[in-house]
């Protein structure tokens, strides 16, 4: 098995941006540094809780990894400069392109393997070991093969060094009970979804391997390695409506935003209408703390073939915004699946429209509302009641012409119009009352 270690992970750039902003927050880290990419990827640490990351990291221009797992009762650290190349078995290092070290302390005893290239030099031409243990040389003997040989298999497992291969390797010898089997043994959350990932590329995986590979999550996990292992263990296949509130509550115990709504995104194009799964969503929503995330996220669900079903699940999720800007971008994608509110809705809606502060966003929302749907007199009255809470003359005369033009010949409508009316500027009341010309009242 020939590995180069160029590079640890590809497709992670697009989360730099968003996950930068959280550097300050008390979160451990995990940072992978490569020629083009950078990504930190967070992972919950509590005060007193046990302390573990893993970090690889790419020097720009070269070829240089370094990878450690540091946890109370152990440190586990690789350094890889150029190709490595091990046995089958992955009990053994057989050429290295420039230098590799491997180090772990562990029960108070260091252990430290140092590999360069023969004479003949190359991946290809051998190594040279130089063993030592608690920093004396000693001669590489059984207990020394043995615990390079647990030491490499941590490597390729935890990293997913050339997990393709390894894949249709294990593969090939247990079909997908062995893969699930090495998936289960393995401790970061993104060697676990790399892993998936390939098996779901060569075999299918029936309800119960789906429910053992839910299980192999790690409550050390970060929210990045935990969204990477669901969107990977979702791949394709539609999840029962069961499956569906399994991963939606895996997702709720997720920590970032960012991350949640990378998952619930991924699920949106086969998000089951069942009842518990509305529920399991909403749930997860409600939890979110960024009004920009939980926007997008009504936003895609709003578009997806099961919009209809959502509207009253993603109306109660728009109950929870706090900025103007993310409430009436939420109500007006919600419009677009509600040309017939129902009064429940249409009530709903209106409450969240009487949040909004902001008399720019109101107006455009109500203008929506009144374009958009089928109102009845009650929704009418209901949208001048929105109008209440508006101050600026210009936004309110816009919303009660635009009114005008909709709303039936109704005396007790039109005198609830003109009382709205009634406060605006000498011009703007004028348009206004203008606007009602047309009803010949």
């Amino acid at each position: 098995m020939s590995i180069r270690v160029a590079h640890f992970e590809k497709g992670v750039s697009m989360l730099a941006n968003s996950l930068l902003t959280r550097i300050c927050s008390s979160y451990r880290r995990i940072m992978l540094i490569g020629f083009t990419t950078i990504a930190l990827l967070t992972v919950n640490i509590a005060n007193a809780g046990p302390v573990d990351w893993l970090i690889n990291t790419v020097m720009p221009g070269s070829s240089q990894t370094v990878i450690s797992d540091i946890s109370p009762d152990r440190k586990f650290m690789v350094r890889i400069k150029g190709q490595i190349k091990l046995s089958d078995d992955l009990d053994d290092v057989l050429g290295i392109g420039s230098r590799a070290i491997i180090e772990e302390t562990r029960a108070g005893t260091t252990r430290r393997i140092v590999f360069l290239p023969n004479a003949n030099g190359g991946v290809n031409g051998g190594v040279k070991r130089s063993y030592y243990v608690n920093a004396r040389a000693t001669p590489f003997d059984a207990e020394g093969k043995r615990w390079l040989a647990e030491m490499l298999k941590t490597l390729v497992r935890e990293s997913a060094f050339e997990s393709e291969t390894r894949v249709k390797n294990l593969y090939a010898k247990g079909g997908a009970e062995a893969v699930i089997a090495e998936i289960e043994q393995i401790n970061s959350g993104f060697g676990r979804g790399k892993y998936i990932e390939e098996l779901l590329k060569i075999s299918a995986i029936d309800d119960k391997q789906f429910e053992r590979l839910m299980k192999t999550a790690k409550p050390k996990d970060s929210s990045f390695e935990r969204r990477q292992q669901l969107v990977s263990l979702m791949g394709k296949r539609a999840l029962t409506s069961a499956q569906q509130v399994v991963v939606l509550n895996a997702v709720a115990q997720m920590d970032s935003a960012f991350e949640q709504r990378g998952v619930l995104n991924a699920l949106t194009p086969s998000l089951s209408q069942e009842p518990a799964v509305a529920v399991a969503w909403l749930a997860v929503v409600g939890k979110m703390d960024s009004d920009f995330e939980v926007q997008s996220i009504i936003e895609e669900v709003m578009r997806a073939p099961i919009a209809r079903g959502y509207v009253d699940a993603a109306l109660q999720a728009s109950l929870g915004l706090r900025g103007n800007f993310e409430r009436a971008n939420a109500l007006k994608v919600i419009l677009k699946n509600l040309p017939n509110p129902t009064d429940s809705q249409l009530t709903a809606f209106l409450n969240i429209v009487e949040k909004i502060d902001g008399d720019f966003e109101r107006q455009n929302v109500l203008i929506e509302l009144i374009n958009k749907t089928s109102l009845d007199k009650r929704g009418y009255a209901a949208v001048l009641k929105a109008i209440n809470g508006m101050h600026a003359d210009f936004e309110i005369r816009n919303v009660l012409v635009t009114l005008a033009k909709k709303m039936p010949a109704d005396s007790e409508l039109v005198a609830r119009y003109r009382k709205a009316a009634r406060n605006l500027s000498d011009h703007e009341r004028g348009q206004a009352e203008k606007a009602l010309d047309h009803l010949n009242l």
